[in-house]
């Protein structure tokens, strides 16, 4: 059977056709890429670098597990013209690392953001970086334990410089065990940008301080109050109070400060004897009206060291009701265990 030549041409032409349309087309690799973003010296039109230096990139946590550009980069997966866009689409990094709100409660935003479907205030480039982002668990990560304050304290500079100054930044500095971490402590719901109850919240401070100071026996050993002393809190009229859900009932991170915490002999520490009025008076206010019109609050006042202060009478971690017969404050303890010990003659 014989076919017109013009036939012909146009059944091989529909044939290649058919071949072309099942051929897979290209996807974009990281070769394509570079052949642009491995030049130091190409830049944007406003005159920042698109620098994307392979042997760093390689060597990311990304890198080694092969992830391509176009994993993140995904609308440009399918670009066929190159250079693309000067605009594209913000990496979702939570397509990968949907459990990273969970993980992160130190960024409560990121839990709010992934629940509304809106983008967090803080992106996890401003913390991990872009293409070199280094291994959680590498000496080199920005956020590892010696370098965390550091770190942090990038964007939350003011409590960089109060933790730095306080026992635990001072403990983290010499490279005591188990010395306290930004992350170590915020890894816990503490802040009121968690949501929580205010009660719950203070409860879980509580705790979080309890768990260091008083089960962990490397901290034990390195601290001058015993555990037992730590421990009355709980059994205190602030810890009681606390316990039924008194969201006033005061915590550690009330008295002691949150970075601040420092030696109650440290005259900058606001339990030290020469302010701790300054502490109690927050929920004490006509307490320290009378106290302040004393004779012992006038002398204090003076800077006379021998004067006492609240926690001389009521107490430190231990303090009780009045009415509890076991206060020192009770109407029959006070002249024996309070006043005597001053006044004995």
């Amino acid at each position: 059977m014989k076919i017109a030549r013009g036939a012909l041409a146009l059944s091989l032409f529909a044939f290649g056709s058919v071949l072309n349309a099942a051929k897979p087309v290209k996807s974009t690799g990281n070769d394509d890429c570079l052949t642009c973003h491995a030049d130091k010296d190409a830049k944007r039109s406003d005159g920042r670098s698109v620098l994307v230096p392979k042997q760093k990139f390689d060597a990311s946590v990304h890198g080694q597990a092969g992830v391509a550009c176009v994993d993140c980069h995904t609308d440009l997966a399918a670009a066929k013209d190159f250079p693309h866009a000067a605009r594209v689409k913000k990496v979702d990094c939570a397509a990968c690392h949907d459990g990273a709100p969970a993980s992160h409660p130190f960024h409560p935003d990121l839990a709010r953001a992934a629940a509304n479907k809106t983008r967090p205030e803080v992106s996890c480039a401003d913390c991990h970086g872009s293409h070199e982002i280094t291994p959680a668990k590498d000496p080199g990560f920005a956020f590892s334990p010696s370098r965390q304050a550091e770190a942090c304290g990038s964007c939350h500079d003011d409590v960089k410089t109060h933790f730095l100054a306080s026992e635990h930044g001072k403990a983290l500095a010499r490279k005591a065990p188990s010395a306290p971490t930004c992350l170590g402590c915020h890894k816990s719901k503490v802040t009121a940008g968690s949501g929580l109850d205010l009660a719950v919240l203070k409860r879980g401070q509580e705790q979080l301080c309890l768990f260091c100071h008083v089960k962990n026996k490397a901290v034990r050993d390195q601290v001058s109050s015993s555990a037992t002393f730590i421990a009355a809190y709980e059994h205190s009229v602030h810890g009681a109070a606390l316990l039924r859900g008194d969201a006033r009932a005061p915590t550690c991170v009330d008295c002691h400060g949150a970075h601040d915490a420092r030696h109650g002999f440290d005259l900058s520490s606001p339990v030290n004897k020469m302010h701790v009025q300054q502490v109690c008076a927050k929920c004490h206010v006509s307490e320290d009206h009378s106290f302040s019109a004393s004779v012992h609050g006038a002398a204090l006042r003076k800077g006379n060291k021998d004067a006492p202060a609240c926690t001389d009478c009521h107490g430190e971690h231990s303090i009780l009701s009045p009415k509890d017969p076991k206060s020192p404050v009770a109407s029959k303890n006070v002249s024996a265990r309070v006043c005597t010990p001053c006044h004995g003659s």
